[in-house]
């Protein structure tokens, strides 16, 4: 198990007074890559049951295939477990 740079970024930010976020990407250098030009990583499923809860409306900077995006966090995780129903 690692620990993803997006929870990294956000546990450091809001440990530094950060209360808000707008948009959050994750790049990486892939090994094959002879430019070393980073590339964008989709956030894993973990990454982004974490932003939903902490941000529900940040906007996460993702790729598909050769598509660089902006999306929201809640449309990467619909019908997302609200715990609002235990109240």
């Amino acid at each position: 198990m690692a620990v993803c740079g997006e929870a990294i970024a956000l546990g450091k930010a809001i440990s530094e007074g950060e209360k808000e976020f707008e948009t959050i990407v994750a790049v990486w250098y892939p090994k094959d890559d002879t430019t070393k030009e980073p590339a964008v990583a989709p956030p894993c499923g973990m990454c982004r049951e974490l932003l939903g809860d902490y941000q529900p409306d940040i906007h996460i900077i993702s790729k598909e295939g050769t598509e660089i995006f902006k999306v929201a966090v809640s449309e990467l995780l619909p019908n997302k477990c609200d715990h609002e129903y235990n109240k």
